[in-house]
């Protein structure tokens, strides 16, 4: 288990994993993974802004 120095620091490092996972599952259709994770989709992308998560570029992410 990971040690946080804060529950923020906790709580951020979750998201962004729940966030990966999900991008991951769907392909990174950032439509697809706000519906799944039933937030609009212009918070998740402000979401991958904050937390710097990078879409694939499309010839990586065919080969996933």
């Amino acid at each position: 288990m990971q040690d946080f120095s804060s529950l923020k620091k906790a709580v951020n490092a979750y998201e962004i994993s729940v966030i990966e996972q999900h991008l991951q599952a769907n392909n990174w259709n950032q439509t697809r993974t706000a519906e799944t994770l039933q937030i609009p989709r212009r918070t998740l992308i402000d979401k991958m802004s904050r937390y710097n998560i990078k879409t694939p570029d499309r010839k990586k992410r065919r080969s996933l």
